[in-house]
């Protein structure tokens, strides 16, 4: 007998979008680059480019990108291959600003009775929980939402340093790297030197997770408030709170996805999960917003369908300010346009934004003789741990049984068997209860028609 579905959905219920007018406002050239180089074309055929090109190569109306960030900082920073942001500037100006009886700037929080540095965890280099990278790459948190920062960012930093390099340049934008927005990856060391997360922060800085998104949120606010002139584009990385992404980003002119082929090379439930309520919330609202967006993918040389998949994942995504960055994923070559565009020119521009929906065309009914049949259950998203559901069976008769089926984690399928008796032309049905790290969805019936 043929398993027959029964649908059972979690929380990441499909949204749609209202679509603004759709008009591209940047350069025509849809071609993108994040740190690659062309092969098989030239700089001037890029749209927009991240990184460093040879004077005079690019179209003059292209977007060039540079290297930047301001969510944390260290000694290392200095160096321009890391953005020269004025890390002992900003340090002797919050001394300054605690002399004066002002708190201070970058983030503190107490353990063990001791006010400690909060650091960024990937700067570390970690193992067993101990900072192996030399003290000199590690990075510190700022208070970014602090109206202090906010004019050192600007004044010190942006105008002084990242675009005054390019000052005689037209739309320059800067790239704000390491934009993954999660208190997680922040901690002080204890007096062992091991790497403590989860430690609340001192006060006046953020206290909880929504609180520090709430602060980078206000960030960009007054960034757009003070320096309309400047042009951010974060790489995005992960977010503690999917929800609250139009908030963070409203004030934000673009984003840069390293990689949106990444789900392919390893289809683990948090790079799934990660997409649906992350990226495929945030890019549709980007593209409604008439908003820029670039989007590398990186290709293995031996995958002979990764363009064509990465092509399909940037149709459905794009808006009409999107540019495409397929490249090569072991080297930092740019696949030539001439291999996507006959794709893209087929296509044609979208019509709206993506529209999400609900999973539908799954049987919920079933029929033959008594005995063994196997509902199928259905998840909208992969689980990370394992999700529960309680049924039950009620047969033609009356009698009813329950039972309790089990997903594994990163599992999304699950069949389970019951028992289905009766004569000729009576019906049994199987009622979703409840489930334990799920919602159950609209279809929770499934009926067995004995013949």
């Amino acid at each position: 007998m043929n398993a027959r579905g029964l649908v059972l959905l979690v929380a990441l219920f499909f949204t749609s979008l209202n679509v603004q007018a759709q008009y591209r406002t940047v350069i025509d050239k849809k071609i993108g680059s994040v740190f690659q180089v062309p092969a098989g074309f030239s700089y001037s055929e890029y749209g927009a480019f991240d990184g460093s090109a040879p004077s005079g190569s690019l179209d003059p109306n292209a977007l060039l990108i540079r290297y930047g960030r301001f969510l944390q900082a260290g000694p290392g920073d200095a160096t321009s291959a890391m953005g020269g942001f004025p890390y002992s500037a900003l340090r002797t100006y919050e001394s300054q600003q605690i002399a004066a009886g002002k708190a201070p700037i970058f983030i503190t929080a107490t353990y063990e009775g001791k006010s400690r540095p909060v650091l960024f965890s990937w700067t570390l280099k970690l193992v067993n929980g101990v900072p192996t990278a030399p003290s000199s790459s590690w990075q510190y948190a700022i208070n970014v939402q602090d109206s202090r920062y906010v004019h050192f960012w600007i004044n010190n930093y942006a105008r002084a340093v990242v675009l005054n390099a390019a000052y005689s340049t037209r739309n320059v934008w800067i790239q704000l790297d390491q934009s993954a927005f999660n208190t997680s990856i922040f901690g002080v060391l204890d007096d062992t030197n091991h790497f403590v997360s989860g430690v609340t922060w001192d006060s006046p800085f953020p206290q909880t997770p929504g609180a520090y998104l709430a602060s980078i949120a206000s960030f960009f606010q007054q960034l757009s408030e003070q320096a309309p002139d400047i042009k951010v584009i974060p790489n995005a990385g992960t977010i503690s709170d999917p929800t609250q992404l139009t908030t963070i980003f409203a004030n934000i002119p673009g984003v840069i996805l390293e990689n949106i082929y990444s789900w392919k090379a390893s289809p683990t439930a948090y790079t799934r999960n990660a997409w649906a309520a992350q990226n495929f919330v945030l890019l549709p609202w980007m593209a409604s917003q008439n908003r820029v967006a670039l989007l590398r993918a990186l290709i293995p040389p031996t995958d002979s369908t990764g363009l064509l998949t990465s092509f399909v994942v940037y149709s459905l995504l794009k808006g009409p300010n999107f540019f495409f960055s397929p490249g090569n994923s072991s080297n930092n070559e740019s696949i030539p346009p001439s291999e996507w565009q006959s794709m893209e020119a087929l296509l044609g521009n979208p019509t709206s934004t993506m529209q999400r929906r609900q999973q539908t065309g799954m049987n919920t009914s079933d029929t033959g003789a008594a005995g063994s049949f196997h509902p199928l259950l259905v998840l909208s998203a992969i689980p990370e741990s394992t999700v529960s559901v309680s049924y039950t069976v009620e047969q033609p008769n009356g009698t009813s049984t329950t039972g309790t089926a089990t997903f594994l984690p990163g599992e999304n399928y699950r069949y389970f068997n019951v028992t289905a008796t009766g004569s000729l032309g009576q019906i049994a049905t199987v009622r979703l209860n409840s489930a334990s790290g799920a919602i159950v969805g609209s279809k929770d019936i499934f009926s067995i028609t004995i013949n």
